[in-house]
């Protein structure tokens, strides 16, 4: 996601401000509402159309990054908040735009969609991250490394790819956390 947000500007036909939201620190619907307002600078928090009509003023739009959503499921959270970002994202002129990171199908993740339109249908592709294979690894570690004075041997390093079996986000925290390990022997 933080990815997604720092080539937005280069990549993206036009450009859309991202505004990076986690759910692992919000707790239900009205903390939602109160996380995206404050991160969109808006002075109000608000929802429905006020805060549809707050978005569309916004310029640049926005490039809403939604991580670790698989909290929506949870009690707390109603399907009203997946209606609403569909409604802001939908149509070729949208306020904003959305990115949304879960470890499941969307339509797996939210079973209350199933014999109805899910909101997020057509409007989220799926797009599965493929896992590293032990050159993507080695060259992760390698332009990592290469301003520092630690370098990670190659039992290390295979243990850091069996360990995580090719999970990028899993490589990153094993490097991360072995790299301190190293760090902190300086």
């Amino acid at each position: 996601m933080k990815a997604i947000a720092h080539h937005a500007e280069n990549q993206l036909t036009k450009y859309r401000r991202p505004v990076y939201l986690n759910f692992q620190d919000i707790c239900d619907d009205a903390d939602f509402y109160e996380a995206l307002c404050f991160e969109l600078g808006l002075t109000e928090i608000c929802k429905g159309f006020k805060l549809k009509r707050a978005i569309a003023k916004l310029d640049p739009p926005i490039l809403l990054l939604l991580d670790e959503i698989e909290k929506m499921a949870w009690d707390g959270f109603t399907r009203q908040i997946r209606s609403q970002l569909r409604g802001l994202a939908e149509g070729s002129d949208a306020p904003l735009r959305l990115v949304v990171a879960a470890s499941i199908d969307l339509d797996e993740l939210f079973p209350d969609s199933r014999g109805s339109v899910s909101p997020f249908k057509n409007i989220c592709l799926n797009e599965s991250l493929a896992l590293w294979d032990e050159d993507a690894v080695k060259t992760f570690i390698q332009l990592r490394l290469v301003a520092t004075p630690i370098c990670f041997s190659e039992q290390e390093i295979m243990r850091i790819l069996v360990d995580t079996q090719g999970h990028p986000q899993k490589v990153m925290l094993a490097c991360f956390r072995l790299y301190n390990r190293y760090k902190s022997e300086f």
